[in-house]
């Protein structure tokens, strides 16, 4: 059993893309039947003990996670659809922009974020059906939450990107019967 508070060894295949000596890796796991999102920091167990899965002081060279946030969401009222994360090979068109006043604004990007598509249920009926559709925005690094979006009269499918600063969402909308 692993609470939110102990460290998880994580298996070679989920660290095989990292190097043998990093400065600060995240990763983290979606469990959509449970509806929460677990943060981890990786930590390489070559710096000292930590404690294992099996509970004993291991000193052998392994990668571990060690919790570092939860976000959950409502089970009864939202189920959660898809993850969507920034490509990391889009090009940046612009880094900055240039003001009426000749000053410069310059984008904040922020590399970590992620969208969490969820479709919301109505509480209150006997029959499971779809009222909104929302659209979270998490930090993948310390599990805050950016904003919350709700779309009422939207319904499945659902499809989101994210370019830049921009969060894209296509959806059904039962009200109008278009997207």
């Amino acid at each position: 059993e692993v609470n939110a508070t102990t460290p998880i060894q994580l298996t070679r295949y989920s660290t095989s893309h990292l190097p043998l000596k990093f400065v600060e890796q995240y990763v983290h796991h979606m469990d959509k039947k449970v509806g929460e999102l677990r943060i981890f920091k990786v930590l390489n167990n070559s710096c000292g003990p930590v404690e294992c899965l099996c509970k004993t002081q291991c000193s052998c060279d392994c990668v571990v996670g060690k919790p570092v946030a939860t976000v959950s969401f409502q089970r009864n009222v939202e189920a959660v659809i898809d993850v969507t994360y920034p490509n990391v090979h889009d090009k940046i068109i612009s880094k900055s922009s240039i003001r009426g006043d000749d000053s410069v604004l310059l984008k904040y990007l922020n590399p970590n974020m992620i969208a969490i598509t969820a479709a919301m249920y109505s509480p209150t009926s006997d029959e499971p059906e779809i009222v909104a559709v929302s659209v979270t925005l998490v930090d993948a690094v310390s599990g805050r939450i950016v904003t919350k979006l709700v779309h009422e009269w939207a319904t499945l499918p659902v499809h989101c990107l994210i370019i830049e600063n921009f969060v894209i969402t296509t959806y059904w909308n039962s009200k109008f019967k278009r997207t």
